[in-house]
């Protein structure tokens, strides 16, 4: 297992994404809905490994399309970070590549459409492809 890190433009959201290849093995997913294509967010998960956001602040979660997924989104950069799915049975997630320190070792992202999916096939597909996801906050005290 290889543990990728990764940050939001002003650090105060942290990424640490354990996946199972190595960096050139994973092909980000570039969505082309119409929250996700303006922002240029490419998205890595991997279900055999884990997704860890850390946060300095509460992030703002924004939705769209069908509702279901949670845009993470940095309160002080504006930078999206990380999505995420709650199953009943925990959250599943995938991390915007661009905010990885190895994001240039990835592969070529290639495109993807969820927006022609359903509700359901789209948790089916998440179930499928996305990440065991922890969202944690630090302490500033």
């Amino acid at each position: 297992m290889t543990i990728s890190q990764g940050a939001c433009s002003c650090g105060t959201v942290e990424i640490a994404f354990t996946h199972a290849r190595p960096h050139a093995e994973y092909s980000p997913r570039a969505c082309d809905c119409d929250y996700c294509e303006p922002r240029g967010a490419q998205w890595l998960s991997d279900p055999q490994g884990q997704l860890e956001v850390l946060s300095a602040a509460a992030m703002r979660e924004e939705t769209q399309g069908s509702g279901q997924a949670r845009f993470h989104v940095c309160p002080h950069c504006g930078d999206l970070v990380a999505v995420s799915y709650d199953t009943g049975e925990g959250l599943l997630g995938a991390v915007n590549a661009r905010v990885l320190k190895a994001y240039e070792e990835l592969s070529e992202a290639q495109s993807a459409s969820p927006k022609r999916l359903d509700a359901q096939q789209k948790t089916e597909r998440w179930s499928a492809l996305w990440t065991p996801t922890r969202i944690r906050y630090r302490s500033t005290a």
